[in-house]
């Protein structure tokens, strides 16, 4: 599964392990991305579903990656959906150099 990679996160960049994507891969599943909403703000958790991802197409960090990207490409939908949501300090402001 190797180390987390960085992935590019608005205007900064967050770091994502793989494990999820390649235990998807491993099981010959797909990855069902989801998340705790609080809309009111009233202390009332609601679970959203996205629709299912395929799971990676091999286990080399490129395959898993791919998948890790276009689950940040739900997660970024969400945050702009519930921007009081997003857990800031997970954010790098800048990327890190190469």
């Amino acid at each position: 599964m190797g180390a987390p990679i960085h992935m590019p996160f608005f205007r900064g960049e967050t770091t994502i392990t793989l494990g999820a994507f390649y235990l998807g891969h491993a099981a010959r599943s797909p990855v069902l991305p989801f998340f705790g909403v609080m809309p009111d703000h009233r202390l009332r958790l609601r679970v959203e579903i996205a629709p299912a991802l395929a799971s990676a197409k091999g286990s080399s960090g490129a395959a898993l990656g791919a998948v890790a990207e276009e689950f940040f490409g739900v997660y970024r939908a969400y945050v702009r959906r519930y921007p009081s949501h997003l857990p800031y300090r997970f954010v790098r402001a800048e990327p890190s150099a190469p």
